[in-house]
């Protein structure tokens, strides 16, 4: 009865706290201006929202760097993105004292600090603003082609750290591969973990080498370009297409890449017949030197927007009778809101595995075998009881609030096809042909925040006990009378707590859900290109024409950003 009481206060505050306390909320009208193409009202959303904000500065060099990318003022984006880029850096070299500090208190009320794959992104589209300015600037298209290698440069540096840090796709397809390994997995799952966290480790861009690659290679310098290129095929073959769940074709698109360029700086083709002979009739056909009065067009589509993260909250109560820390979910939101918290718990904190079954079998007998399974995160305090006891830790906590971030599903066909159709201007002739996935934002950022699931837990758990046990011993010291129901001091901790916790929701949201990918051979001239992209859930296309004129003998990467439910538009290069 204590504990249902307990549930309702928690409950009762928070029914005014749904979708209005996230960062997805806060900015939801500048998104929306994204959405409808409306950039310049977007950036002055966010400039209202984040540009006063010290705590949020990092978000707003992201957020508006990111709109003036998808406008095509490229020279501001990329000023903004290396302010980003310079403060991502300082605040993530802040010593453990103040990172400590930060856990302490709440994530969402210090600075942003980014995580790796948003610093990754910083490179990347920075990388995308240089190629562009190089082909408006022809004049200065040796500076600004360097700049963008500068940019792959350090993101190369960064994923090599990863590698060091995390071990490369190569190497951990090699330990997989030894029984050993194959065993630990066996007893992973005995134990209730399903997955592994290393493997959702974010250690390898093959999008960043392909975009080196076109950087070399628009500039001439075809060995530099086949050596990225090469690089791109390797990554996406060894892991990264399969763990973003990218199209395999990237590795077939890569390698012809990288071939075309060995051909052009100085391979002879009997050389490179190895090579070749792995790639499909489709891409060996592909496989030879530009013919005079051709060019190249790559056409980049930036696919919708990143979803941004919700808030998890959970009901945290000690049972003296068990010694067990139990944790359930309090489930608010839409239908499709609370399927996805129940959903998060249960694969992340959710009690299904043998060891914690033996667990729960001797610390809290038969019943504790049963009540709760799956939908209550249970800990066994009995190893440290008398630590609990003399924190009074089980009285101090018995209701408690906790905040988690979580993801939304990604809902996979949510986008179908986005099919690009190119007419010979020449010839009447045309093909029609889909685009390649060749990076997902939205898919990196989901498996960044499963992995650090178990560490979001432990902190807000930390961070909620130390003020409750500190707000405890305050309220036992100046104590007058006793409570005779013996709720005051609960009834205290939880409307003080409800007003405090709260979850890191923020993350750079103005990153395309996915990006998708064609390249075409085209001869010099004039041509229409037309886009047409699938939306499954609302049954229905965004129909995009992209004019492009193309030169002899170059490369052009055009740009294409695609919303959904929006207007059907017209592009010129």
């Amino acid at each position: 009865m204590r504990t249902v009481f307990l549930r309702a206060l928690v409950l009762l505050p928070l029914l005014g706290l749904v979708g209005c306390s996230t960062y997805g909320g806060n900015v939801s009208e500048a998104l929306s201006q994204v959405q409808s193409h409306q950039y310049e009202l977007a950036e002055q959303a966010f400039e209202d929202t984040l540009g006063k904000s010290k705590k949020d500065q990092l978000l707003y060099y992201l957020e508006t760097g990111m709109v003036r990318h998808l406008q095509g003022d490229y020279v501001t984006s990329n000023n903004k993105l290396e302010q980003a880029y310079d403060l991502a850096d300082y605040l993530n070299s802040a010593g453990v004292g103040e990172q400590l500090a930060v856990a302490m208190t709440y994530p969402s009320k210090g600075q942003y600090r980014g995580n790796d794959y948003e610093r990754a992104m910083i490179n990347s589209v920075k990388a995308m603003n240089y190629i562009q300015l190089a082909q408006q600037e022809p004049e200065n298209a040796p500076q600004h082609l360097e700049s963008a290698r500068v940019e792959i440069r350090r993101l190369e540096i960064m994923l090599s750290r990863l590698d060091a840090d995390f071990g490369s796709y190569d190497q951990a397809m090699s330990e997989k591969e030894q029984t050993f390994s194959k065993l630990l997995e066996i007893f992973r799952r005995l134990e209730g973990k399903w997955f592994d966290p290393e493997d959702l480790v974010y250690r390898a861009d093959g999008w960043g080498h392909y975009l080196s690659g076109l950087a070399y290679e628009m500039n001439g310098e075809f060995e530099d370009a086949r050596i990225s290129y090469q690089k791109a095929a390797s990554v996406y073959e060894l892991g990264f297409a399969e763990q973003y769940k990218l199209d395999l074709a990237m590795v077939q698109e890569s390698r012809a890449a990288a071939i075309n360029n060995a051909l052009r700086s100085g391979f002879d083709e009997t050389e490179l017949i190895p090579q070749i002979d792995s790639l499909s009739t489709e891409y060996q056909q592909q496989i030879e030197e530009l013919p005079p009065g051709y060019g190249e067009v790559v056409l980049v589509q930036n696919l919708d927007l990143i979803p941004p993260k919700g808030e998890l909250n959970l009901f945290m109560t000690v049972n003296s009778w068990s010694r067990m820390l139990e944790i359930e979910p309090i489930l608010m939101g839409s239908y499709e809101q609370q399927s996805d918290q129940l959903a998060w718990f249960f694969m992340l904190y959710g009690d299904f595995g043998f060891t914690d079954l033996v667990a729960r079998y001797a610390s809290g007998g038969l019943w504790e075998l049963v009540e709760g399974i799956g939908t209550k995160k249970k800990i066994p305090l009995a190893p440290v009881w008398s630590l609990v006891k003399q924190t009074n830790m089980h009285e101090a906590i018995d209701g408690v609030r906790l905040a988690v971030p979580y993801y939304p599903s990604l809902d996979q066909t949510e986008s179908g096809r986005s099919s690009l159709t190119a007419e010979n201007s020449q010839t009447g002739e045309s093909v029609t042909l889909d685009l390649i996935k060749v990076a997902s934002p939205a898919q990196v950022a989901l498996q960044e925040q499963i992995k650090n699931g178990s560490k979001d837990l432990r902190e807000a758990f930390a961070r909620e006990s130390l003020q409750a046990v500190i707000t405890y011993s305050l309220a036992k010291a100046t104590e007058q009378e006793e409570n005779p129901l013996g709720l005051g001091f609960a009834i205290t901790n939880l409307v003080a707590n409800l007003g405090v916790a709260g979850a890191e929701t923020r993350n750079w949201l103005t990153l395309p859900r996915e990006i998708r990918m064609q390249r075409l051979r085209l001869p010099v001239g004039e041509h229409r290109l037309q886009l047409s992209t699938n939306w499954r859930r609302q049954n229905n296309y965004v129909n995009q024409e992209v004019v492009v004129y193309v030169e002899e003998g170059q490369v052009q990467l055009v740009n294409v950003n695609t919303f959904s439910g929006t207007a059907n538009s017209q592009l010129v290069y």
